[in-house]
C-alpha cells in the first residue's frame, strides 16, 4: 500500500511540472511572437501554436505566420514538431518537419527556429526569440 501511495505521489509531482508550461506566452525576436502550449495529453505529447509578425513599415513588406504542432516537453523544454506538407524525400532540400527548440530558462520561453520553418512565414520573420508568460497555469 506504500508503494502504491509513494507511485502516486510521485505521479502528481511528474504532473504539476509538465502542467506549469500551459499558457499563453509573448515576446519578440524575428517577429513579434507568440506560443499557446496546452496541457500534455494521455500521450505526453504537448499542443504548441506559435506565432509570428512583422508589421508594414517604411515601405517595407511586412510578414506573418503561425504553425500548430507537438513537442515532448520536459522542465528544461524540448524540440517543437510540425509535419511539412510539402515534404518531398526526393528532393534534399525538403525538411520533412519544422523544428523549433523551445528552452524555458529564467522565467522565460526562448525558441530557436530549426529547420523546415521558412513555409509557415516569410522571409522577414520566424520563429525565433523569447516570450513571457502571458497567462497559463503558472
Amino acid at each position: 500500500m506504500l508503494r502504491l501511495l509513494s507511485a502516486a505521489m510521485m505521479f502528481a509531482a511528474l504532473s504539476t511540472v509538465a502542467y506549469a508550461q500551459e499558457g499563453s506566452y509573448a515576446g519578440s525576436g524575428e517577429g513579434e511572437l507568440t506560443a499557446v502550449i496546452q496541457a500534455p495529453g494521455a500521450d505526453g505529447f504537448t499542443e504548441i501554436e506559435l506565432s509570428t509578425a512583422t508589421p508594414i513599415e517604411d515601405g517595407m513588406g511586412g510578414c506573418s505566420g503561425e504553425v500548430n504542432g507537438s513537442a515532448e516537453l520536459n522542465k528544461a523544454g524540448g524540440t517543437f514538431y510540425a509535419s511539412n506538407e510539402d515534404y518531398d524525400p526526393a528532393d534534399e532540400f525538403s525538411d520533412e518537419y519544422c523544428e523549433v527548440a523551445m528552452t524555458f530558462k529564467n522565467g522565460k520561453l526562448v525558441i530557436e527556429e530549426g529547420p523546415g520553418c521558412m513555409q509557415y512565414h516569410g522571409a522577414a520573420c520566424g520563429f525565433t526569440g523569447e516570450l513571457t508568460l502571458d497567462k497559463g497555469a503558472n
